[in-house]
């Protein structure tokens, strides 16, 4: 029985050097095009009543939430309402602003953050992917990931950039079995955002399945789930002392018209009232359609493969990805589902592409789909490279998208 050889030291070396160039001039053109995007988009279209930023020749990428991090940056929590959006990025921001001796202003610094964290993301993606998949469908992956229709809020001044770079590195650690770095990194993020439980859940598994390897096996998982959630314990401290509740960024949520309820019921609820049309200022019918119909879609992917990474961890025939892997992507698919809003009474998958599109489970599950039939790839991209035009014109803009 013939053995493929082996790859030898420098073939290594020169196969990581391709896929560290393929990575950063993969980042590079996202955030060149999306910097070229956004400046002709507000210089040669009108923009909506809903724009934010009319003094900056940048601020097609400082829409929407942008505004809430970087009055945090500036001002700290001064009302109970913003504590919805999690300290890491914001601190983040005010840090570089202070290193630089106030030469950035922390708008600026916002978006410097953005677009590091992006390239340190699409590298480690990669990265991962490759533990993955073989290096054509991990490449694949990756693209989609540069390109997917919610990279807009990767390079925008949102924390996802950074919370994706933290995840994909986390992931990668727990599949080295490093995972103490994993927990750190873990740890981090989910100072970031909420989505990173789903990572603490990846590294406290791989913690578990070591039980046969080490004598202290429990205790390790233990140590290794508090590490792991240190981020969000932390500011739920925080909120203890500030707001005298640990769960202030929880009941914050009722405040912007969200609810929770059974995990997708949000979306039945959508798809129930599709046909009706928001009559609001600033949002035109055709925009808030449109919109809501690509979070829908959105929204249905992440239920397909909720269930599909749910079912992995219980039916070895039908697991494709390693059990942290499936862990972490089956319970970053449920956190969104369990909150959904209401936007001028009617039911609104708000967010849908964002929250999908950080979770990584998304694109080497899709590359894998996709690339079953080479001629499927090249229109699939064009029309995920078009949508992605989409999003970024309408969030730009100042219009309807969230």
């Amino acid at each position: 029985m013939k053995h493929a050889r082996l790859p030898e030291a420098p073939e290594l070396e020169a196969s990581s050097w391709a896929d560290a160039r393929f990575a950063l001039l993969l980042a590079a053109s996202r955030i060149l095009g999306g910097i070229f995007i956004a400046h002709m988009m507000i210089t040669t279209f009108p923009v909506g009543s809903w724009f934010t930023q009319r003094s900056k020749w940048i601020s097609g990428l400082l829409q929407w939430d942008s505004g809430w991090y970087i009055g945090i940056a500036n001002s700290g929590y001064a009302h109970p309402r913003s504590t919805v959006f999690f300290p890491g990025y914001p601190l983040a921001i005010h840090l570089v602003h202070v290193v630089s001796f106030s030469t950035l202003s922390t708008t600026t610094s916002a978006l410097v953050i953005a677009w590091a964290a992006f390239i340190a993301a699409v590298l480690l993606v990669q990265k991962m992917a490759l533990q993955l998949l073989p290096r054509p469908t991990a490449r694949f992956a990756t693209v989609l990931f540069a390109w997917s229709p919610a990279s807009i809020f990767l390079i925008s001044a949102y924390p996802e950039g950074l919370f994706v770079a933290l995840a994909a590195l986390a992931l990668f650690l727990v599949q080295k079995k490093r995972l103490w770095a994993a927990a750190i990194a873990s740890g981090v993020a989910t100072a970031v955002s909420p989505l990173a439980v789903g990572v603490a859940c990846a590294v406290g598994i791989a913690a578990l399945l070591r039980w046969r390897d080490r004598r202290w096996w429990f205790a390790e998982a233990v140590g290794l789930g508090v590490v792991s959630i240190s981020g969000l314990l932390a500011y739920s401290g925080w909120l203890w002392s500030r707001f005298n509740d640990p769960l202030e960024f929880v009941h914050q949520q009722a405040t912007f018209n969200r609810v929770s309820g059974f995990p997708f019921s949000g979306l039945f609820r959508t798809l129930l009232h599709m046909g009706e049309n928001v009559t609001a200022p600033g949002i035109p019918a055709g925009n808030w359609y449109d919109t809501r119909l690509i979070n829908v879609i959105f929204n249905s992917i992440a239920l397909i493969l909720f269930v599909y990474f749910a079912l992995s961890l219980v039916l070895p025939k039908i697991r494709r990805f390693p059990i942290p892997f499936s862990l972490y992507a089956a319970v970053t698919f449920l956190i969104p589902a369990i909150s959904s809003q209401m936007f001028y009474g009617i039911p609104n998958p708000e967010a849908g592409t964002r929250l999908t599109g950080s979770n990584l489970g998304l694109y080497p599950s899709l590359a894998l789909a996709v690339s079953r039939r080479e001629e499927f790839v090249a229109p699939f991209l064009c029309m995920w490279v078009a949508v992605a035009f989409f999003v970024q014109a309408v969030f730009s803009n100042g219009f309807y998208f969230t």
